[in-house]
């Protein structure tokens, strides 16, 4: 009996002080997860201490601080396409009576990205409608700028690029009045891209607000977003058919992205590539790189990504076979 009670207490104590140095890891990776943001690399270095401190705020029942992890790692997860591990944590935080309007719209506005992400519409205007009214009921202008320019981003993908477009704009301007230009660049990513996807889009617009984002990322030093607008600043010049500008911008955005770190990215990339080496006439080279960026997709998840390059490749199989006979 006496050795039973000398175990119980042991447990108690060392759950004591399991808590206790829990309670600062919490800290130290929450601290990690705000400050890191912006750089991908150092991010992926403290990846396992991440995963660690969900599952140990979850096992102690230390809600408020998995909540707070949650919402603080988000759009690293969901960045680096870890996006069932996220989603599944996000549901149990958003079951949390703990919640509050301002992490409830935060968590909200990074299941919209990942919804995105997922080509799940539905489930986005879901996690929109909830986060625009959270934002609504706190006054949260700036959660509110960037649920316009998420909503912007899902018609677009509904083909209502008009409304795109309106949103966009409207968010646009929220944030050149905020003085955001980070968030100001995000914006007007999206509302060049709406005009870069609509059939009947200006693309001169396309690219201006393209050039402006790329110069706004440069200025608030985020290398992975200026490479992921000089790809698509490379697209609008192969439809304008100014190839050399498309080649400078592809070859630009490749040294701004790690393959290790940002795969998605790399991905897009090779497939880039692939159609900046057709635009120049070299198929076999072309061919080559699409099907080392389908590959990747296909690891990666990226449904969408995947169908578009099956359709480059088809319509790179007449050009090669014409190639051969010849």
């Amino acid at each position: 009996m006496l050795d039973n009670e000398w175990i119980e207490s042991d447990k108690v104590v060392y759950g004591a002080k399991r808590l206790a140095c829990a309670d600062r890891v919490f800290m130290d990776v929450l601290d990690h997860a705000r400050q890191s943001y912006n750089n991908p690399r150092e991010a992926l270095s403290y990846a396992g201490h991440y995963r660690k401190a969900l599952r140990e705020s979850r096992f102690l029942q230390k809600w408020a601080v998995f909540i707070a992890l949650v919402r603080a790692l988000g759009d690293f997860y969901i960045d680096r396409g870890e996006w069932s591990l996220w989603r599944t944590q996000s549901e149990i935080a958003l079951a949390s009576p703990l919640l509050d309007d301002q992490t409830l719209s935060d968590i909200q506005r990074c299941r919209c990205r990942l919804f995105f992400r997922l080509g799940d519409y539905g489930e986005m205007e879901r996690a929109l409608d909830e986060a625009e009214a959270a934002a609504a009921r706190g006054g949260f202008l700036r959660t509110a700028a960037t649920l316009l320019y998420l909503r912007g981003a899902l018609n677009r993908k509904r083909r209502n690029y008009n409304l795109a477009r309106r949103f966009c704009r409207e968010s646009v301007e929220r944030w050149r009045e905020l003085g955001d230009r980070f968030e100001m660049a995000i914006a007007l990513y999206n509302l060049g891209a709406a005009d870069d996807e609509d059939e009947q889009g200006d693309l001169s617009a396309a690219l201006r607000c393209f050039e402006e984002c790329l110069r706004l990322f440069r200025e608030t030093r985020h290398p992975d977003r200026a490479g992921r607008t000089l790809l698509r600043m490379g697209r609008v010049f192969l439809a304008l058919k100014s190839y050399g500008d498309a080649a400078a911008c592809v070859e630009e955005a490749e040294r701004l992205f790690d393959p290790e770190v940002q795969p998605r990215e790399w991905a897009n990339l090779l497939h880039m590539r692939a159609r900046v080496e057709k635009a120049a006439g070299h198929l076999p080279k072309a061919s080559s790189l699409a099907r080392e960026a389908i590959s990747l997709v296909r690891q990666l998840g990226m449904k969408a990504e995947e169908r578009e390059i099956e359709v480059f490749l088809s319509s790179l199989s007449g050009g090669l076979s014409e190639e051969a006979a010849g």
